[in-house]
């Protein structure tokens, strides 16, 4: 088993490897976004519901001290800006993270059928006379993208997701 690990290991370029760190970064990033914009939310609500609260919050006191002793109108329109621009970012970065997330699948996907073309090309006589080239179209095709698409992009939904619950439980464990 560890073998066949090492074996689909080696097979993995040194691009690949440090394209698949920025897809990891961008994983932790969104997610942290996404925490933030629940926990603004909440710090959003309780300030909206009792302007007093806003002396409990500790971290939004320091942003916003000055403006609290002016007038609370000024304080929930800074609040609500503050609540858009955390999604506006949060949203450009989910925008970002997608594109590079698709754009590092296909472009996997597209150096491994090159690969499998050229193996197939450099292949021994007898490999095209034993094997039928509707095999070898399919398995350029089909088989590389239903492997891209359906465990690659699962396992970065995946640790995405993880990554979100992760957050927003210490969202949660801190509001």
């Amino acid at each position: 088993m560890l073998n066949q690990i090492r074996k689909c290991l080696r097979l993995i370029e040194r691009a690949t490897v440090w394209q698949g760190a920025m897809v990891s970064i961008l994983v932790v990033l969104t997610a942290l976004l996404e925490a933030l914009g629940i926990g603004m939310i909440f710090a959003f609500v309780q300030v909206l519901i009792e302007p007093a609260r806003i002396k409990e919050l500790v971290w939004l006191k320091d942003i916003v001290g000055p403006i609290v002793a002016s007038n609370e109108k000024s304080l929930l329109t800074l609040l609500v800006f503050g609540l858009l621009g955390v999604y506006i970012a949060k949203n450009a970065t989910l925008l970002g993270f997608y594109y590079v997330q698709a754009r590092f699948v296909a472009m996997n996907e597209y150096l491994l059928s090159a690969r499998l073309v050229n193996s197939y090309l450099r292949g021994a006589y007898k490999l095209h006379l034993t094997r039928n080239s509707a095999e070898f179209i399919r398995n350029i095709t089909g088989a590389i993208t239903t492997v891209f698409s359906n465990v690659i992009v699962g396992f970065i939904n995946l640790a995405s997701e993880i990554a979100v619950i992760i957050a927003l439980s210490a969202v949660m464990l801190l509001v």
